[in-house]
């Protein structure tokens, strides 16, 4: 599907400078990533929707517990509920998405 071509190009280059020292960029990464997961969702791709929220929640996680990003907590939680959304659809994610969000909320 070309939109997750898209998707998987800005990732790629948005982790290459994240790696090499960009870490503002960690943000924009995670919604990045957030995105794609809808693009997944809505193609009836559920495995590669939750991957992409792990992938969100890990970065958002990282941005909140360690970089004090308390303005982000909100979305990592609806994060976790877009998970459980996502596993009520189908199957079940590494991190299950209602208790993530009763954790973070």
């Amino acid at each position: 599907m070309a939109d997750l071509a898209i998707y998987d190009e800005a990732r790629r280059a948005s982790e290459r400078l994240l790696n090499g020292g960009n870490k503002e960029l960690e943000a924009e990464l995670a919604v990045l990533c957030m995105d794609k997961a809808l693009v997944h969702w809505t193609a009836d791709d559920m495995p590669g929707a939750l991957g992409e929220y792990d992938r969100a929640i890990e970065l958002r996680e990282r941005l909140v517990q360690q970089e004090g990003r308390r303005e982000l907590a909100n979305s990592l939680a609806m994060l976790g509920l877009d998970m459980h959304r996502t596993h009520a659809v189908n199957i079940e994610p590494k991190t299950t998405g209602m208790n993530f969000a009763e954790e973070h909320l």
